[in-house]
């Protein structure tokens, strides 16, 4: 035990300096924004690389986290810039790199709740506030000729120039099961045939999807349910199968840990069923009974089928839980501890 929390304690210190910022975007403002007085349509409330703010007729301003927005503001995000907004209503968002975005309208007073956003160019995800589940209609998105009413809780919207939308691939009918969150150095995917894409910040990642990171790259995840996943350098994760049905009906989450480190906040799947929440190591199928926990192997967590790799002495898989407990197949439950299997 003692040589498990040692070897983790160094890992998680390097771990967690690659994550601040993927935790700050999903993680770290779990509240919506806070009240704000009359004049203001929101705050920033993270804010990355070079993002302006600025009413018609008036001279940009740059943003920084914390800073106003106002109803009639155009943001504008640079190369790659990134920002997340908290509007009054509760709604976050998520704006690409080269987005141009306009809050045209926010109104929050009871009754006449109503919402009118634009998008000139670039890509924005969204997670709705009260506006959207108060009344049919009264939260729109304008993007291009196209006027969109928002009925639901969480969408995306984005403007292709040329060929900007390739990596999308619309004739790939397999379930999106979530989203690049934030990435760092050399990220692929990888569909169910091995042909490896590029990908940038915003990129849908698909049932079946493999993600890989080179050598000091890190990516994050946020999958359908809530789930943020955060790959360490030199890993590979998989998202077999993430489905949610509606009318509250039951949903499955099944999800592979192939190599490397791993650190996996999970969703609401997890919360409301449990039993249907599973991670698939190299060691064994991790059931999960609570929310949060790392994973890191030492050399070969296990022997890859068909390689002929046989795991050395010494090798083998960290597993830590932070919050909530894990069982391995059912036989080794796991809970604010750490353990090694070999």
């Amino acid at each position: 035990m003692n040589r498990a929390l040692a070897y983790l304690a160094n890992r998680r210190a390097a771990t967690l300096r690659g994550m601040a910022l993927g935790v700050a975007l999903w993680l770290a403002c779990a509240t919506p924004a806070a009240a704000q007085d009359g004049a203001t349509a929101g705050r920033a409330t993270l804010v990355r690389g070079a993002v302006t703010a600025h009413l018609v007729g008036s001279s940009p301003r740059l943003l920084g986290p914390g800073s106003p927005i106002f109803a009639g503001d155009v943001v504008s995000t640079g190369k790659g810039s990134l920002a997340v907004l908290d509007l009054a209503d509760g709604t976050r968002m998520a704006l690409r790199p080269l987005t141009t975005f306009q809050v045209e309208q926010l109104e929050t007073e009871p009754q006449q709740e109503s919402a009118l956003l634009r998008l000139f160019r670039g890509g924005m995800r969204a997670i709705t506030g009260l506006i959207s589940k108060r009344a049919d209609d009264a939260f729109q998105v304008r993007a291009g000729t196209a006027t969109i009413g928002i009925r639901g809780t969480t969408f995306d919207v984005r403007i292709c120039e040329g060929d900007d939308c390739a990596g999308d691939a619309a004739r790939d009918t397999r379930p999106v099961v979530g989203y690049l969150a934030l990435a760092r150095g050399n990220v692929r995917v990888a569909g169910p045939g091995g042909v490896e894409r590029p990908v940038r910040i915003g990129a849908r990642i698909r049932e079946a999807d493999t993600v890989r990171t080179g050598a000091g790259a890190f990516a994050m995840l946020r999958l359908s349910d809530g789930t943020r996943a955060g790959i360490e350098s030199d890993s590979e994760f998989r998202v077999d199968r993430m489905r949610q049905e509606e009318q509250g009906g039951a949903g499955e989450a099944l999800m592979s840990f192939l190599r490397g480190g791993l650190r996996l906040l999970t969703g609401a799947i997890a919360r409301d069923e449990p039993g249907n929440y599973k991670v698939r190591t190299p060691v064994a199928t991790i059931g999960i009974r609570g929310t949060g926990f790392d994973l890191q192997c030492q050399g070969l967590c296990g022997s890859p089928p068909g390689s002929g790799a046989t795991p050395e002495d010494g090798d083998g898989m960290f597993a830590e839980v932070w919050q909530g407990t894990i069982d391995f197949d059912g036989q080794r439950p796991l809970s604010d501890g750490a353990l090694f299997f070999s």
